[in-house]
């Protein structure tokens, strides 16, 4: 009978030599999640730059200071707080410019952006924007109304008060 050999595992290694792994420097090791912190970062710099780009520019001609003082009395006045970048005050940008223009010798209209001026928000009692508040001739508040409104819907509140716009 024959007799078996045994075999026996050799591990090679190069030509003889055994190489010693290099240990990875701690940038290599969080390589992937230090570029990804540098890339929300900086994404969220742009993000919040062009926030105050978009805000420091209002897109609307309608006059945006809280300050003005309007040469013009005895007319009833809306005046809509909001901001210029929430959509829904985005959407009456384009029916408030059109009550001034269209209506300016029978109509106030005044927007206050709430974003720049958050005493003013405070002062009128806003929790929502965009809110709009109806005053009379004499200056006497008449309603609030939140969230968008049609050029339509304002003539209708005001009539509702007894003041007709044409």
């Amino acid at each position: 009978m024959a007799k078996h050999k045994q075999h026996q595992k050799v591990q090679v290694q190069g030509f003889g030599k055994k190489k010693q792994a290099k240990k990875p420097s701690a940038f290599q090791i969080y390589r992937t999640t230090i570029l990804i912190c540098a890339v929300i970062f900086i994404s969220a710099g742009l993000v919040t730059w062009k926030i105050v780009q978009s805000s420091n520019n209002p897109q609307s001609g309608i006059t945006a200071s809280p300050e003005k003082k309007t040469q013009r009395t005895g007319l009833p006045k809306m005046i809509d707080l909001g901001t210029t970048s929430c959509t829904p005050c985005k959407m009456m940008i384009p029916v408030m410019e059109a009550l001034e223009a269209e209506y300016s010798d029978q109509l106030i209209v005044e927007f206050i952006n709430t974003a720049e001026n958050p005493d003013k928000a405070s002062k009128y009692g806003i929790s929502v924007i965009p809110t709009q508040i109806f005053y009379d001739k004499k200056g006497k508040e008449l309603t609030r109304h939140t969230g968008y409104i049609s050029k339509e819907d304002i003539f209708s509140t005001f009539q509702q008060y007894g003041i007709a716009i044409n």
